[in-house]
């Protein structure tokens, strides 16, 4: 495969992901911004947002370069690169899930 379309492959998807997002929920992308400007900490949604777009570059790495659909082991490296590359444009398009979700955790987990 040639490099330039293995690049393509791997870096196209995110920004598709990021660009329907944005379509679809600005106001939650504006929240991000906004967080950053106001509290510049790595704790909140933009941390939670980055490790999506990061989970699902590995993803498709993964998808990419290890397209084995075979009887045997290597076929679960395969399934881990897909559910890495579903979830997370998930994640990315629609932050808002995630972000509930992660609230109600820091409930329970102790002050730092």
């Amino acid at each position: 495969m040639d490099r330039s379309v293995l690049l393509a492959k791997i870096i196209g998807p995110p920004f598709l992901a990021v660009g329907l997002g944005l379509l679809l929920n600005q106001k939650m992308y504006w929240e991000m911004i906004d967080e950053v400007i106001r509290r510049p900490t790595p704790i909140g949604n933009m941390l939670i947002y980055l490790s999506g777009l990061l989970s699902m570059l590995a993803g498709l790495a993964v998808v990419n370069t290890h397209p084995a659909w075979t009887r045997d082991w290597r076929v679960l490296l395969t399934i881990i690169g897909w559910l890495l590359l579903v979830g997370d444009d998930l994640w990315i398009a629609d932050n808002s899930v995630n972000r509930r979700y992660h609230l109600a955790r820091a409930r329970w987990l102790p002050q730092l």
